[in-house]
């Protein structure tokens, strides 16, 4: 009976460990950075950041893009408040936001947002493709799974920016489900 114990002790711990493991993987924000990268390296239409920023008010297209090779279709708006704000909505490619001490926040009519803190520097390569936008807010809400980016630019002429992160599923094109009719 002592031993199946400890068994089953050792499989939990082995559980938890490979669960642990799995977070360690997930929850890297620059899982999201090379997204991005790949997005904007990568989209059908060669959207890089001035032509994405260029896009005309009320504007919505469509784009396929691959990530580690995997094809995806990526959501990119031009929308009009107060100010133009491109938003981009591409698939998290897995990521896990290990959840942190801190209280939650009301955000789109929802508490399960938290603002997410010091997390600027996990995203290099955006930073790159962003000069002109100097400050951000980065959110994530459990039950959607969906992080959010929103960068301002100071210039009023450039839209600010706003990319959420959804998971996703690879894309495929319905051209391959057609068959010739049989007469």
């Amino acid at each position: 009976m002592e031993r199946a114990v400890g068994e089953a002790e050792g499989v939990s711990q082995a559980l938890i460990g490979g669960v642990e493991a799995m977070l360690a993987k997930f929850h890297r924000f620059e899982i999201l950075d090379e997204v991005m990268l790949e997005f904007v390296l990568t989209n059908a239409r060669g959207f890089a950041m001035p032509e994405l920023l260029a896009l005309p008010k009320n504007a919505t297209e469509f784009t396929k893009f691959s990530h580690c090779n995997v094809p995806y279709l990526a959501t990119v708006r031009m929308l009009s408040f107060d100010k133009l704000r491109l938003e981009i909505k591409l698939p998290d490619n897995g990521f896990i936001y290990k959840a942190k001490e801190g209280a939650s926040m009301s955000r789109h009519k929802s508490d399960t947002w938290v603002r997410l803190r010091n997390v600027y520097k996990h995203f290099p390569k955006l930073v790159e493709m962003t000069p002109d936008h100097q400050s951000a807010a980065f959110f994530y809400n459990f039950g959607a799974q969906r992080v959010d980016i929103l960068m301002r630019s100071s210039d009023s002429a450039t839209p600010d920016i706003m990319i959420s992160y959804e998971p996703g599923f690879p894309y495929k094109d319905d051209d391959d489900e057609y068959q010739e009719a049989v007469r």
